[in-house]
């Protein structure tokens, strides 16, 4: 985007053309995906259905697919799709649309099949397509439901409509499976908008310290030309530096801390976990981390409303944070309902110890829970792992053993306390 075309576009307006950007950019390996799909599909299924409409399909397709392309690469030679960004957008989702009918297609005249194996591998190659394009179209809702609806929602009704089970049975398997896709994509396009709208925040305050910084070089030549008052601008230039280290501190404490619960926030937890990582390898002390999970918020939210759930999330890292050492021990929001605590100088056994704490301390706060399955409070699992960092080892692999713990926990009944190595959790 060139100066004069940004100026007419708002902070708004920019963001939705990055994510148009960053749509197209993504087609150009999805759509060479898609085709590779098509002709293997078409070459391994040859014979078993009417070879004319599979060579027609196949044809149709592949045009298709090079139309597409010549789209994307048309956007990116346009000198005006910074202006007219929402009409490439809906471009794209009309040729998107066009592509998932061809497979809505091809399952609605060749199945179902005698040949089983036909059947199945169709719903391999279509639930493959929809489970990649999770990640590709994620920076658009609409063009992941578009994609995928159009893909799936034929194939899950001529499949349910067949007398017999093995058929209904691949029909509801998809039908679960693109839920969870559905669920996922939602989830990664929270965070991918997040993320961009992050980076134009950043490029916000890059803009507004580079004018900080013209303003100071400005005032340094006035200084040269009036040697009476040199002394005064000194002590505003001096004002101002405060003021802007101020911004950044701020800005910077901002980036780490998740608004809602006032804890560190993934982001933060990755650095302030590495930086003690590196700590005990140095010194060769122990590092231990809790990962809680609080069981069937969903249910909870579902029951009371965002709102109160909101609630339950401040009150729980509250909790948590006065539970802990404050000088060494980080509690941190690690996504959704998830905390993770840090504990530096800390053995295996002591990690349990304090994770009892906490789950004492959540279970005096009596927050009713109405829909869990464990208990009728709000109660939460608890994952705990150890270790003395060494050069071999990576500081994912603490958060793999601490992340499988929390799953053992949840396995496990849920509202327990799971050390990474015992057989049993502690109740």
């Amino acid at each position: 985007m060139n100066a004069s075309q940004a100026q007419h576009l708002n902070k708004h307006e920019r963001i939705r053309l990055k994510q148009v950007e960053v749509l197209f950019d993504q087609a150009k390996v999805s759509i060479l995906a898609v085709q590779s799909a098509v002709l293997i599909f078409s070459y391994i299924i040859w014979g078993h259905t009417d070879t004319a409409f599979l060579a027609a399909w196949t044809i149709v397709f592949s045009v298709i697919n090079a139309a597409r392309y010549a789209l994307v690469f048309a956007f990116e030679r346009s000198p005006s799709k910074e202006i007219l960004y929402p009409q490439w957008k809906n471009a794209f989702l009309v040729s998107l649309f066009i592509s998932g009918c061809m497979w809505g297609l091809f399952a609605i005249v060749a199945l179902p099949s005698e040949h089983i194996f036909f059947t199945a591998f169709t719903v391999m190659v279509i639930t493959g397509l929809i489970g990649g394009a999770v990640s590709t179209y994620a920076i658009s809702r609409i063009a992941y439901i578009i994609y995928s609806t159009t893909s799936a929602f034929p194939l899950i009704v001529i499949l349910m409509m067949q007398p017999d089970t093995a058929h209904q049975g691949f029909a509801l398997t998809i039908t679960v499976y693109y839920g969870f896709m559905l669920v996922s994509m939602l989830r990664l396009n929270k965070m991918v908008e997040q993320s961009v709208q992050l980076q134009f925040d950043n490029l916000d305050l890059l803009y507004q310290l580079g004018r900080e910084k013209n303003h100071v070089e400005e005032t340094n030549r006035t200084l040269e030309l009036d040697i009476e008052n040199r002394k005064a601008i000194e002590q505003r230039l001096m004002e101002e530096k405060i003021e802007a280290e101020v911004k950044i501190h701020q800005f910077t404490k901002l980036s780490v801390e998740d608004g809602l619960t006032k804890v560190m926030n993934r982001r933060g937890f990755n650095e302030s976990f590495e930086q003690h990582w590196n700590q005990a390898i140095k010194y060769q002390d122990s590092l231990s981390l809790i990962m809680l999970d609080i069981d069937y918020f969903k249910n909870f939210n579902d029951y009371y409303g965002h709102p109160r759930g909101d609630e339950v999330l401040y009150k729980i890292a509250k909790t948590c944070t006065a539970n802990v050492r404050k000088e060494m021990d980080l509690v941190t929001r690690y996504g959704g309902e998830e905390f993770v605590v840090i504990l530096p100088k800390t053995g295996l056994n002591q990690a349990c110890a304090v994770a009892q704490k906490l789950r004492t301390g959540l279970a005096s706060l009596g927050i009713p829970h109405a829909e869990s399955k464990v208990a009728k409070i709000v109660s939460a699992s608890f994952g705990i792992a150890s270790m003395i960092p060494q050069q071999t080892l990576k500081s994912a692999d603490l958060l793999e053993l601490v992340d499988q713990a929390l799953y053992s926990a949840k396995s496990n009944g849920r509202n327990c306390v799971y050390p990474c190595d015992p057989l049993k959790p502690e109740r």
